[in-house]
This record gives C-alpha cells, structure tokens and sequence, in this order.
C-alpha cells in the first residue's frame, strides 16, 4: 500500500484538529510512534474516507478523551454528503457500524436502482434489511424487487434463521417495525446465501427467481375446510396473489378499506350473508371468516354449533396493563425527572424557543397546531409523518395546509410560509412503528433535544417507523411533544385501531421518557365517555366508564388515555386535553371534510331532508382548540397533570338550524327519524343518486346513519361535561369559549358555499309585493290565523306560525313547503308567557333575519252577562288579548322603530264599538266571516305603497245579521 502520510503529530506538534483515513488507523493502535501524550492536545478529529466501525469509534473515544469526533461521510474526494457528531453518541451494542448522520445543507439524496431510476427510500431495502436483521431469530438476509416491468412488483426476502420459522411470524415480527407496504410479500428460507468466490461479497443474481403466482404455503396455512377454500379464492383474487394463509389477516396481507369493500361484495354474493367491514376487522382470517359463516348458515338450518369468539369484546382494563408493562423498562426514570426540574428551573422559557415533536400535522387539528406555533412561539417543529408510496412527508403537509387554507391564501399567508420554510422540519416516520420509525442517531439526538411533541399519524409501529440514527437523534433535540395522532373511524372495532391509537400512544411515551425527559401534550376526546354522560367531570374516576363504552374509537382513545394518566402517576409531566366536536375557523371555515357534522349537513341537503329530532349540535372552532393547546405547551406549570374538556356548553338546537336553512333556500322536508333514514338510504342506492353529481358520498353517508345511528336517542343523548380546569385557563387569559349559535353558521355556510364544500341552493323566491318580508303571526293554528298565513305566502312573505297547537303547526307548515314551495317555521307559543314569546322572536330573526310584519291574530272571547262574574273568564281575556299583546309588541318595536320600518296588524272585534242587547239570538240567522276574506283583507293592508297608511278596516259580512 502507499506510505502513510506525514501525521502532524509525529513532530512533537500540537494541534486542534486532524483528518484520518483508514490507513491512519494503525495510529490508533500504537503504531508510528503516536503515543497517549501526543493526542491528548487533539480537540476535534474527522473520519472520512471508509465505513466508520463502532469498534474504531470506542478506540479513538478512549485514547483521545475528551476530543470531538466527526464522522465525514463522501462520494468523492470532493463532494461531501452527510456528517455525523459520534463524539457521545449512545448506540445499540448489536450495531457494527456508525451513523453517518443527516445530509448536509443542499445535498438531497437519492437511491439508484440498476439501471439508474430513482427508487423510494428503503425498497428495494436497507432499511427492511435492517429491520429483518434486527429480529432475534434471523441470521442474514437480502431483500429483492421481483416482477416484470408493466406488471405489479413485489419484494421478496431471502432469509437465513437460527431455527425453524414461518412467513407468517417474520410478517407479523415487521409489521410493528415497518409501513405495511414495506413487509416483504414472500420470505424465501435458505440455508446461507450465495457469495461470489472472488470477493465474497453476495451474489444477488444467484437467489433464485421467485414466481408469486406459484408461492408454497405451510401445511397449517392451507385452506381445510369447503367454506375457508371458496374463502380463500376470492382473497387471492382480491388480492391478486396465489395463495392466502388462512391464519393471517387480510389487512396484514395487503388489504385496505377500498379492497375489503370489493371483498365482502363479492363473499356477501357468494355465501348470501350481509358482512360488513366492521366484520372483517373483527374475524380478518380466512379461518375466522369461515368459521362464522359456518356458524350463520347453521343457525338458519337450525343446527346447533358453536359461537365464533366476539372480536368487539375488548377488557380494556387488561389492555391498559398490557401496555403499561412495556412502560416499566423505562431507565433511570427518577433521575432523567429531577434533572428535567432542575433545567425547568434553570430555564423557565425553555419551551418558546425551543424543539416540538408534532405527530399529526397533516390532520385537521394538528395542521392548525402547527399554524398557532410558528404564529406564537419561536419553536423549532418537527412533523413526524407518515410517508406513503409516491408522496413524501413534506408534500403530504403542504398538500394538508393548503386544504385547510393555512397556505397558499396570497399576502394573508406569506409570513406564515416563510416561518415554516425554515422552522418546521417534516421527518419521515410512523408512531406506530417502533422508535416512530426513525434510525437510532435520529431518535437518540430527538429524545434529549425536543421540548414537546404534537402526536398524530400512525404511531403503532416501533421506533415509531423511524430508522434508529433518525430516532435517536430526535430522542436529545426534542423538548416537547404534543400528540394529537389517531385513526378516527366510529365503525371499526377495538382491534383495528388499536396499533394506531393504543400501541402509538405507548411508543410515544417511551420516546418522550427516551434521552430526558420531554412533557407531553396528549389530545384526546370527549368519546371516552360513553353516551348520554351527564356533567362529567375532567377529573373523572375513568375506571368507571370502561364497561360501557361500545365503538372501537372510544375504547381505544380510552386506553390510550389511561397510559398517559399512569405515567402522569409516575411524575411525568403531562397534559390531556379531551376535545369535542371541532368545528371550521371563523376566519376562513377550513374545515374538517370527514367530520361528521359537516358531513351530516351536506347530506341532508343532498336528498332534500332533515331528521325532526332533538339534537343539541355541539361544536368548538378548531383555532380556539389549538390556541389553548399551544398556550399550555409554553406555560407547562399551569397544565401540569391536569385533563381539559374543549367541549362546547353552548349549543345550537338542530330544529333552529334546519328551519334556517330552509330559510336560506335550501329545500328541506323535515321527517321523522326513521322517514328521514328510510329516504336517506333510498335516496343513497338509487340509480339516479349513482349518476346525479351534486349528490356526492351519500352511499358513505348512508352506511354511516345506518350502521351507527340506529334510533334517535342517539342526538338526544349527547354528554354534558363540567370545565373547572379550562375555566382557570379561560379567566387567567381573559378568553371566552366560542358560542355555537346562527351567527357563527352564517359564516360557516357563506365561505363554505363560496369554496364549493357546500352546494349554492336552488334560486328559490316568490314573487309578490312582499317578498322577502319577515312576518310572525300569532294564533296561526287554524281559522283566519292559518288563512293569514297562507295568504302571505303567496305574496313572498316568510312566516313564523305561532300557537299552542304544535301538531297543527307542523301541519301548516308542511302544507306551505309542498303546495307553495314557501318558507314557514313552526314555533310553540303561549302569547301569555312573556319568555316563550321573546324565545320564538330570537329565534325568528336568527332564522330569517329582522321581522318586518306582526300580525296579532290569538285571542280569545266568552259570551257572558257581567252578573254572572266570571273573573276567570275575565282574567284570561285579559291575558291573551292584552298582556299577550304587549308581550308581542315589547319584543319587535325596538328593532322597528331602530330601522324605521315594519308593519303591526291586531285583529279586533267590533264588540268595542257596539254592545250585544241580547244573548237570545236566532242561530239560523247568524252569517260567520269567511277566514279567507279577513286574511285577503290584511293582505290588502300590508301590500299598500310606502306613502299610504292603513289604520282600521272593519270587516263586517255582506249581510249582518244584526
């Protein structure tokens, strides 16, 4: 080999810093006449040149004490790739090599196949390699891209063991390590892999072809009985491969929610049974599969069997110590705590310019969360993001922001963009993966240098689907974390949530005690209170719910809960923050497409219909949520160990949103609950639905309403919970919770409709002189009060029916809706009690906007000699036609008289003018007015030009008869 370069230190020099290739390496070993007291004067030293090994790096450490050493990482003499700091770096004892560290400032890496084309991280696969590696019962191996061009490709591991294994363990080992598109579709065992005779390295072109419609199973993963073979065809036609474990699940294999759709079509034709996804997820093998509808066929032939195991019961209390046990092996806990109190001490501020760990960033809270902190603070943030085939982590994000309109909105949003151009960093990860799937550098550097972590995504696997440089490093740059990750879905069962929603959440915990200690800002939700809970409290006894919680969402976000409690027991600083139903922004309505308020209201207008039900709608805009968040994250000692409720106590009554936006256009039955679903599901499986565009995912609706909404006690049983905690956060920041009334819907409907999120309605006005004229009539259930009514209708005018007689009401108004396409609300009305008037008014203008016309129909008369004193009598008439009078016109003249206009009609009676002589009169002769001439009369009235002024008409009949 050449000679060794001249070293600087063979001359008795000192010097700060030296490069060393490998053929220096005998000067680490004593060799060249290098001794201990020439480098102990070396303060940074730089390898470069050759794989840097962890045996090399301990050498150096301890004849050089106290020396930086950097790990230069090349393609060429003069182009430089990555660095990595080694100098006290902490690595798995099983690694032999040492990280190379992140890439440079303006280098982007990319991967090569073969013939050059540029190939996603990790497949073909160092990382899977990696991960195969790591398993305990793996020797070696290599894994492979197979498949022809044009043709769907696949990997394919070969795999050395220590002992006899199965596909299906290897497959189930990865998939808490890995995205599921990265598990390997075949595992090839062999003995040893081929080498080349020369140079010993692997022979790839040496492992033989796999053919994946030729792949042999293991005897116990065939199909055995008639019902798990016919299974078993139509997964591999689903799936498009040869053949199927029979004890492996469906999701495992590559299946997906748009795939289990074609599935259970094709096996609900085939066996004539009604399996839906929630099914699937809950017997996902063929052998369960089989077994239960076995177990169906039987019981409809009468024939006794055995009942298949029930996947939706879940004993979450075991779930929770299950999970807490992998808890316990955290280090030196009381440690990393008294040093986390000391920095705090030390540091108060820590958090505003510090690191934040945010999971969840492409969702609808979490985009939002990271809007408030590079608005508030002056945190670094790092989004933890999945990265799926074809789109990477940062085009995912932007792609979110610009859906919620947090970018991409002109000069409102520029400064906004430039803070996240060099303050949100997008890390390629997965919480549900092991060490969040970073390497080991990345987690380590992540769990000793981040503040807080914004949780969201899928957090199941391990490392949470980091590589262990990436989770490494985060585990010492991160100082917080917010988790605000989970798959929200209210039909799945426990168990196909809880990878991301249980298992993420334990990764999270163990990352956040990973390096030092790192508080953590967990969201959670209002459903781990089961229905109709009445004022519950934030520090609620939550053992006393596990039993009654029925949806896998609840069960799951409740265990997830209960392990960020217990740790909270433990003194790891935390913070849980239970949310609502979280509503579009004020500003600019960004809002959730897959919440389920909105996707309701979009429903209802697309088949035309509304449920009448009692339904109290809750809603919280998702900017107040995300600005309490964040301002707990920077004032840690305020929230510390406490639960939050971010539910709305203000509530908007559905009737009064239905009726407004009847009001707006939107043509509108309102039907009972069961009316309403029947037309729903007719309206969703119509062929005309299928092919009308304007009528978009009604189908999704549909299987929503009809798998999990199953009576209307489901709206009227909506929770009520007590907010002691937030309210010392609300007064303390001199904040108010937003109110869910017509006002903030207003706004909702007018940029949701300017967007395109919510169709424009139907140009809907009648023509007449009183167009648009908002009137209330009272005494409206019958008689001249309903011909009142009607007859303003006809002229444009919208009208609010009031009377006792509700049922009469909803008649009424049913009748203008279908025969003159008008606008009515129906409102329940004692003109006596003064409240029920004032409510019916708010409501009203709420409704339809300011009333211009009160027409003052109810009232009431008794026929009857002074002498026979009747003061009851007497007194109710006093009531109805005068005190109810003023209560009607105490609520409309101030807001007359403030826009100087408006129009009061009150029926009277002539009996003030002329007195009955005589109770003895011959009914045969009495001539009774005709409602509809006194209604077309007040018509008469109230069409008049502006200049003219009516004040009394007497209507009398053509012939009187006295």
């Amino acid at each position: 080999r050449p000679p060794s370069p001249p070293s600087p230190l063979s001359s008795g020099r000192t010097a700060s810093q030296s490069s060393l290739t490998s053929e220096q390496r005998p000067l680490l070993r004593g060799e060249g006449g290098l001794g201990g007291s020439a480098t102990a004067a070396e303060r940074k030293i730089w390898l470069c040149g050759e794989v840097v090994t962890t045996a090399l790096m301990k050498r150096i450490r301890d004849m050089i004490p106290g020396a930086q050493i950097l790990n230069l990482y090349s393609v060429s003499e003069t182009h430089d790739v990555a660095c990595s700091d080694l100098t006290s770096i902490v690595l798995d004892p099983k690694r032999s090599f040492c990280p190379v560290g992140r890439p440079l400032p303006g280098i982007e890496p990319f991967i090569l196949d073969d013939n050059l084309n540029v190939q996603p991280v990790g497949v073909p696969g160092e990382a899977v390699e990696r991960e195969i590696l790591d398993l305990p019962e793996v020797q070696n191996t290599c894994v492979l891209v197979q498949g022809n061009e044009g043709e769907d490709k696949f990997l394919v591991a070969y795999v050395v063991t220590t002992h006899s294994v199965s596909q299906r363990h290897l497959r189930s080992a990865l998939m808490n390590r890995i995205p599921f598109y990265m598990v390997p579709s075949v595992f090839v065992m062999m003995e040893s892999l081929p080498t080349l005779p020369a140079s010993g390295k692997l022979d790839k072109k040496a492992l033989p072809k796999v053919d994946i419609s030729t792949v042999v199973l293991d005897i116990e993963a065939l199909p055995s009985t008639s019902t798990e073979k016919e299974i078993a065809k139509l997964w591999c036609h689903v799936l498009r491969v040869s053949a199927v474990d029979v004890q492996e699940s469906f999701f495992d294999l590559g299946g997906h929610s748009l795939l289990a759709t074609r599935l259970l079509s094709l096996m609900n034709d085939k066996f004539q049974v009604q399996l839906t996804v929630r099914d699937l997820f809950a017997k996902p093998t063929v052998q369960q599969l089989a077994a239960f509808i076995d177990q169906q066929n039987n019981h409809k032939n009468g024939i006794a069997s055995e009942p298949s195991p029930d996947m939706a019961m879940v004993d979450l209390m075991e779930e929770v110590d299950k999970y807490s046990a992998g808890l316990q092996n955290i280090t030196n806990l009381d440690m990393q705590l008294r040093a986390f109190w000391r920095a705090v001490e030390l540091n108060s501020n820590r958090w505003y310019r510090g690191s934040c760990l945010l999971t969840g960033a492409t969702g609808f809270l979490g985009s939002f969360l990271l809007k408030e902190l590079m608005l508030k603070t002056k945190a670094t943030v790092y989004c933890l993001l999945r990265e799926l085939p074809g789109v990477s982590a940062k085009e995912r994000l932007q792609k979110a922001l610009k859906q919620f309109r947090i970018i991409g909105q002109g000069t409102a949003s520029e400064r906004l963009e430039e803070r996240l151009g060099y303050r949100c960093i997008c890390i390629s990860g997965d919480v549900s993966l092991l060490r969040l799937g970073l390497n080991e550098e990345d987690y380590g550097s992540l769990s000793t240098d981040i503040d807080f972590v914004i949780h969201a995504g899928d957090v199941s696997l391990l490392r949470l689907g980091l590589n262990e440089e990436d989770y490494g490093s985060l585990s010492t740059d991160i100082d917080f974390v917010i988790h605000a990750a989970a798959t929200v879905n209210l039909v799945y069962p426990y168990h196909a949530l809880r990878g991301a929603n249980v298992v993420g959440t334990a990764n999270i915990i163990q990352f956040a005690c990973n390096g030092r200690i790192k508080p953590i800002h967990y969201i959670s939700t209002d459903a781990v209170f089961p229905l109709g809970v009445r004022l519950a409290e934030e520090e609620s006894d939550m053992n006393d719910y596990a039993a009654k919680l029925e949806d896998g969402y609840s069960q799951s976000k409740w265990v997830a809960e209960q392990l960020i409690r217990r740790i909270q027991a433990k003194g790891v600083p935390a913070t849980v923050y239970r949310c609502g139903n979280l509503a579009g922004t004020a500003e600019n309505t960004a809002w959730n497409p897959h919440d389920f308020t909105l996707i309701f209201i979009k429903g209802c207008i697309g088949i035309g219909a509304v449920p009448d039900v009692d339904w109290q709608m809750e809603l919280t805009p998702v900017d107040f949520v995300s600005e309490i968040v964040v301002h707990l994250t920077q004032n840690l000692l305020l929230g510390l160990g406490k639960v939050y409720h971010l539910m709305n106590s203000s509530r908007l009554d559905a009737r009064i949103l239905w009726s407004w936006m009847k009001g707006r256009g939107y043509p509108l039955k309102v039907l009972s609950f069961s009316e309403w679903k029947q037309h729903l599901h007719l309206e969703a499986t119509s062929g005309t639905c299928n092919k009308n565009e304007s009528k978009p995912n009604l189908r999704l609706f549909d299987d929503l309403v009809q798998h999990w909404i199953q009576t209307e006690s489901f709206f009227s049983n909506i929770g009520t919970f007590r907010q002691s905690n937030l309210q010392d956060v609300l007064q303390s920041t001199k904040k108010t919770y937003p109110e869910t009334n017509i006002e903030l819907f207003t706004t909702y409907f007018k940029n949701l409709k300017a967007t395109g999120d919510l169709p424009k309605p139907p140009h809907r006005r009648l023509p007449g002189p009183l167009q648009d004229k908002v009137a209330v009539i009272t005494g409206a259930s019958s008689g001249i009060g309903r011909a009142i009514a009607v007859s303003l209708v006809k002229q444009g005018a919208k009208v609010v029916l009031g009377a006792r007689r509700i049922d009469r009401l909803i008649e009424l108004r049913n009748f203008i809706e279908s025969e003159y396409n008008g606008y009515a609300v129906a409102c329940e009305m004692d003109v006596t009690n003064r409240a029920q008037v004032k409510k019916v008014i708010e409501d009203a203008e709420l409704i339809f906007g300011p009333i211009d016309i009160l027409v003052n129909n109810a009232g009431c008369g008794f026929y009857d000699r002074m002498q026979n004193q009747r003061v009851d009598q007497w007194m109710q008439q006093v009531d109805v036609n005068i005190k109810g009078v003023l209560n009607c016109l105490g609520e409309v003249l101030t807001s007359m008289v403030e826009r100087r206009q408006g129009h009061i009609i009150n029926m009277s009676s002539d009996a003030g003018k002329k007195a009955l002589s005589e109770f003895a009169i011959d009914s045969s002769k009495i001539r009774f007015m005709d409602a509809e001439d006194v209604a077309e009369v007040v018509t008469f009235a109230l069409c008049q030009p502006d200049h003219v002024a009516i004040n009394e008409i007497l209507v009398e009949p053509k012939e009187a008869a006295y």
